[in-house]
């Protein structure tokens, strides 16, 4: 997080998208895997996938309050998951965390060459 010093550096048209989508879909995602944990015939989910939705829920939100600590929280709970969707055969969705992921680097390589440019002259 030191390297994001500068708050306009994260704080882009698309992040904030990317931020409030990734809240929708986190939440309307816990609210369907608690349903199916209800549901009589429903399958057993896991608690991690409830965690994590959890996760991209509270990080996509917090981006709005707390730029800083809601962009970490988008990268992390992007990654778990492009990690975890690498033992599916979803090609659409690996691909789509992917992508997202790159939208979400951005800002963390541009810090970085800045840094390294006022360090190095």
């Amino acid at each position: 997080m030191f390297l994001l010093r500068s708050k306009d550096a994260f704080d882009k048209w698309y992040l904030r998208l990317i931020a409030f989508y990734w809240a929708i879909c986190s939440l309307w995602g816990l609210e369907y895997y608690l349903k199916q944990d209800i549901s009589p015939t429903g399958a057993f989910i896991p608690w991690q996938f409830h965690l994590l939705c959890l996760m991209g829920a509270v990080s996509g939100f917090a981006y709005f309050v707390k730029p800083k600590l809601g962009y970490v929280g988008l990268l992390l709970s992007t990654g778990i998951l492009l990690f975890l969707q690498r033992e599916t055969s979803d090609s659409k969705a690996l691909t789509f965390h992917v992508v997202v992921l790159m939208f979400l680097l951005v800002p963390l390589v541009a810090s970085i060459c800045q840094t390294t440019r006022l360090r190095h002259g």
